[in-house]
């Protein structure tokens, strides 16, 4: 499991979108917004960490040695 699924993993443990019980306040919210909370965890956020640490490094953008 590379460091980028450990906090994707970590970031959907602290939000628990799964759990239906959690209907109050911010989990209302959550569960609302869920489809794209999980698009942004499993589309947006990997492109997202990829285009920073290129530009950090200096590397081509998507190019992995």
């Amino acid at each position: 499991m590379t460091a980028l699924e450990k906090f994707q993993a970590f970031l959907q443990d602290l939000f628990q979108l799964e759990l239906a019980d959690l209907d109050f306040g911010i989990y209302r919210l959550l569960h609302l917004r869920y489809r794209e909370i999980e698009s942004f965890l499993t589309d947006q956020l990997p492109r997202r960490a990829v285009e920073a640490f290129d530009r950090t490094t200096g590397d081509t953008p998507g190019v992995r040695a």
